[in-house]
């Protein structure tokens, strides 16, 4: 697991933040390599 105190907290002008959500959010969200965390895709359709 990541040390999310030590997460960058700037990238191409924008901020990062960290956000729980809980499981069967309606969010898609996509994996990170390089910083090891998951990141805020879209929103999903109703239903999903």
């Amino acid at each position: 697991m990541p040390d999310y105190l030590k997460l960058p907290t700037t990238t191409k002008g924008l901020v990062r933040v960290v956000i729980e959500t809980p499981r069967g959010a309606a969010a898609k969200v996509a994996y990170e390599p390089a910083i090891q965390v998951f990141g805020y895709v879209r929103p999903l359709p109703v239903g999903m």
